[in-house]
């Protein structure tokens, strides 16, 4: 029974972590042990805490880096769900962020993963919104933060923001791998 997943949340019995200022071991089996490091001390759960979602969890490719969010990994991609911004009244609404595509060397030669993202309005499981393609203007080989703006129009109460790759089909052959910073929302 110490080692069984909460159902509602996939976590691990909070009597099997420990958790050091940059570490945390979960003991998920008999013998399956997970040994986490994060320079600032923040885990992905700490993340969920905070009211973020990983649209796609049971990948486990949400990589907290020391002041940004690290997403994907070959053939798994993934991207997250804001927290609620708490509307009174349905309002136009402005993201901002940091985005980069990873950079890679394949065969010698440097390349650029290439990431679309697109910022969708959720209500519940359905997509209400979608939000023009954001495309890469990173050079490629190179590793550089892009600046986007996105406004959505007539976001409801209740309703959230998700921010993601536009191919997240499992197993992709579209290396999808991502990061993002600095996620400001503000209604207008």
């Amino acid at each position: 029974d110490n080692f069984k997943l909460e159902k509602n949340n996939g976590i691990a019995n909070k009597d099997c972590v420990f958790k050091g200022s940059k570490y945390r071991i979960t003991i998920l089996t008999e013998r399956l042990f997970r040994f986490e490091y994060s320079e600032n001390g923040v885990f992905t759960d700490e993340f969920a805490k905070q009211g973020y979602v990983d649209l796609k969890p049971s990948l486990k490719v949400i990589y907290p880096q020391h002041y940004y969010l690290k997403m994907g990994k070959t053939g798994n991609a993934t991207g997250l769900v804001i927290p609620d911004i708490n509307l009174s009244t349905a309002s136009d609404v402005e993201v901002q962020f940091n985005w980069a595509c990873h950079r890679r060397v394949v065969s010698g030669v440097d390349e650029t993963d290439p990431v679309d993202i697109v910022v969708e309005v959720l209500e519940g499981d359905a997509v209400v919104y979608t939000s023009e393609t954001l495309k890469t203007s990173q050079p490629r080989g190179k590793m550089e933060w892009q600046s986007a703006k996105v406004s959505l129009p007539n976001v409801a109460p209740g309703q959230r923001i998700a921010i993601h790759p536009l191919d997240m089909a499992p197993g992709s052959k579209v290396v999808t791998r991502w990061y993002i910073d600095n996620i400001v929302v503000s209604s207008k």
